[in-house]
C-alpha cells in the first residue's frame, strides 16, 4: 500500500465526491445530530459568573511530553508531527508564557469520557490497532481520512483528552481564569 498521495482538489458545489468521501460526510452529519439530540435532552444549569468581582487569574496549561510518542511511522512528509507541539512549547518558553501559567498535570480519559463522543467500537479499533505491527496498522489507517496511529498514540490521546477536559473544569471552577492546551494528537479527524 503506498502512502504517498498526491494533492487533495477541495470539492465544489455541484462536483461529484468519492464514495469514501460521502461516507465519511454522512457518518459526521449522523454523529453530529446524535449528539445534537443528546445536548437538547440536557437541562442546563443555572449560570453563575464564578469570576465577576475578581481580578484576573492565571492562564492554566495542559502539556505532556508522552505526547509527543504520537508520531506516522510511514509518512515523514506528514505535518502533524511531534515537532509540531515542541516548537509551540519551546516558544512559549522563549516567550517567558509557560512560566506565568499553572501547570496541571495530564491525565489519561476514562473510557465513559471518550464515550460522550465516541463508539466503544471506535474505542476498541484504536486500541487494538496500536497493538499491531507497524504494517498492520499503516493498513487500518489507510481506511481513515489522514488518520495515522502508533503504539504510543492511545495514550498520547488519552491525556489529551483527559488534559483538556480538567483544564475545563479548572477554568469553570475558578481555579484558573483561563487556559492553553499543547495537546496532540489534535483530534480533528476524529470520527
Amino acid at each position: 500500500m503506498s502512502s504517498k498521495k498526491g494533492p487533495r482538489t477541495p470539492a465544489t458545489p455541484g462536483s461529484r465526491s468519492s464514495p469514501r468521501v460521502s461516507a465519511i460526510q454522512q457518518m459526521k452529519a449522523k454523529k453530529k445530530a446524535e449528539m445534537a439530540a443528546k445536548v437538547s435532552q440536557m437541562e442546563a444549569p443555572p449560570v453563575k459568573d464564578n469570576r465577576e468581582g475578581k481580578q484576573r487569574g492565571k492562564t492554566g496549561l495542559i502539556y505532556d511530553l508522552d505526547m509527543q510518542k504520537h508520531r506516522c511511522e510511514w509518512d515523514p512528509n506528514t505535518i502533524e508531527t511531534p515537532d509540531r507541539l515542541r516548537s509551540i512549547k519551546e516558544r512559549c518558553d522563549q516567550l517567558g508564557l509557560t512560566e506565568r501559567c499553572v501547570r496541571l498535570d495530564s491525565r489519561r480519559a476514562r473510557d465513559d469520557e471518550l464515550s460522550l463522543h465516541h463508539s466503544e467500537d471506535l474505542q476498541k479499533l484504536v486500541s487494538d490497532t496500536c497493538k499491531l505491527p507497524k504494517e498492520e496498522r499503516e493498513k487500518v489507517c489507510g481506511g481513515f481520512d489522514d488518520v495515522y496511529l502508533n503504539e504510543a498514540s492511545e495514550d498520547a490521546a488519552r491525556l489529551a483528552v483527559g488534559g483538556a477536559v480538567d483544564l475545563v473544569e479548572a477554568v469553570l471552577e475558578g481555579v484558573v481564569h483561563n487556559g492553553m492546551a499543547i495537546i496532540r494528537p489534535p483530534g480533528h479527524h476524529a470520527m
